[in-house]
């Protein structure tokens, strides 16, 4: 016969029950003090003040060991004035190496109107290099009395005009943009980009370039289109007529098949009078 065993009740669950409860609840308060804690720590600033404290020993250790700045190394300087770069570098004679912030001084160096890209690097233990790459300004642009230096993207430089008086002047609402593209043409002819002190945009659709002088220097009239063609047909007609060795006032290289010039009558230039032109053409033999 079968014998039935009785089986024995789990008398120790309620127990475990309220240990894991119990164990939750001691969980839950750790969690909420440990949150309290950091809340305060941030609140009161005792973090950050254990986090600056934790720095400035750091650096005061590595100034020790003889990691500071004791030489400051700038290349690529021209016309940004030693004195503003200093300023944007804010690095003292003795200053630990690793208290050089090197983003906040690359973003201090971009605020400078000459500086075009920079580059600053440690090189460990006391040295720290700067690289510049400065704008490179092509011409001037006139507005309201006052120059502004042009770079080659056709861009302002928000500085002074000072030491760049050999630059071609350029005038007009909508110059700057343009003037990347009329420099680069006319530098292809020398004697041309030598004369050439002023461009004049006319409509905003075109150019006057003045050669020698503001007043009364040759004037020649450009194309709204093929610049580079108009100014061939100026070389080669200059090459056998000698037009801009002449006494001039104008030359109209507007229309494409014909050279349109005005005299002073055989005056100098300086005694240039409107009232003295005679026009006449010259065909296109060239």
């Amino acid at each position: 016969m079968r014998k039935i065993k009785k089986s024995k009740k789990k008398t120790d669950r309620p127990f475990l029950c309220v240990f894991r409860r119990i164990l939750r609840l001691v969980y839950l308060v750790i969690s909420l003090t440990l949150l309290a804690l950091i809340i305060y720590g941030y609140q009161s600033g005792y973090f950050l003040q254990k986090k600056e404290t934790f720095k400035n020993n750091f650096h005061k250790t590595m100034q020790s060991a003889g990691f500071s700045v004791t030489d400051i190394f700038i290349d690529g300087r021209v016309r940004t004035p030693l004195s503003d770069i200093k300023k944007a570098l804010h690095v003292r004679q003795g200053m630990p190496m690793t208290k050089v912030n090197m983003p906040e001084i690359y973003n201090n160096l971009l605020k400078l109107p000459w500086i075009k890209h920079a580059q600053i690097h440690r090189q460990l233990p006391n040295l720290l290099y700067v690289r510049i790459l400065e704008k490179n300004p092509i011409a001037l642009w006139q507005k309201d009395g006052k120059h502004h230096p042009i770079d080659e993207k056709g861009n302002i430089i928000n500085t002074s005009a000072d030491g760049l008086e050999y630059l071609i002047i350029t005038v007009g609402d909508d110059a700057p943009r343009h003037t990347p593209e009329l420099v680069n043409e006319i530098s292809q002819y020398k004697e041309l980009a030598r004369r050439t002190m002023f461009a004049v945009r006319i409509g905003g659709r075109r150019w006057n370039l003045i050669l020698d002088h503001v007043t009364t220097g040759l004037i020649i009239e450009l194309p709204e289109e093929n610049i580079h063609e108009a100014l061939e047909r100026l070389e080669k007609l200059d090459e056998k007529h000698h037009l801009l060795n002449r006494q001039l006032s104008l030359i109209d290289l507007r229309l494409p098949d014909r050279l349109i010039v005005q005299t002073i009558d055989n005056k100098p230039i300086d005694a240039f009078k409107p009232k003295n032109l005679l026009n006449y053409e010259i065909e296109q033999d060239v």
